[in-house]
């Protein structure tokens, strides 16, 4: 039997940036594409064990939405992960990609939704862990792909309707 506990051993620092991007492909098609690159350093003392680890660590989005009609929609979303740094160990990196498609209906009141999520079977989350005495592999990942089917409806859209213009113009509201 293992017993493990949290504990603070030490310290990380991560500094790096974010970028993002917004892009209107055409109308009815937008893409958002993200990516965080920073170094990764964490310090500290665990059971009498001195560590200092880096890593330069990096992971990305991409999330595509496509009108097919006024009233289908169709989005793509894909996520990595890069390796990163733990004070015992790593996490290996991941890939999962998304799919979804969106149908409205009665005026946009009602819509049903298909998802396949994890479409190619990568989803998992693998990691190791090691101290004096102890080594641990964890692996996860499920059975895939897996397929979701909503239903939703808007009773009420909770909406102000704009009062007529006054007759100053002014531009404020109450």
């Amino acid at each position: 039997m293992t017993l493990t506990q949290p504990a603070n051993v030490g310290s990380q620092f991560s500094f790096g940036t974010e970028l993002r991007t917004d892009i209107t492909v055409r109308k009815g098609w937008s893409l958002g594409i993200s990516g965080n690159f920073y170094d990764q350093r964490v310090n500290g003392d665990a059971q009498g064990r001195s560590f200092d680890e880096h890593t330069f660590a990096y992971d990305g989005k991409l999330n595509s939405i496509m009108a097919l009609t006024p009233t289908t929609k169709f989005q793509i979303d894909a996520n990595y992960n890069g390796p990163t740094i733990t004070s015992q160990g790593e996490n290996k990196p991941s890939f999962t990609a998304n799919l979804g498609i969106r149908q409205d209906f009665l005026n946009k009141k009602l819509n049903v939704a298909l998802q396949v999520r994890d479409v190619f079977g990568t989803g998992k989350r693998e990691s190791t862990t090691e101290s004096p005495g102890l080594y641990s592999y964890e692996y996860f990942s499920q059975n895939a792909p897996v397929f979701t089917l909503s239903a939703g409806y808007t009773f009420n859209n909770f909406k102000k309707k704009r009062e007529a213009s006054r007759s100053d113009d002014s531009g404020e509201e109450f």
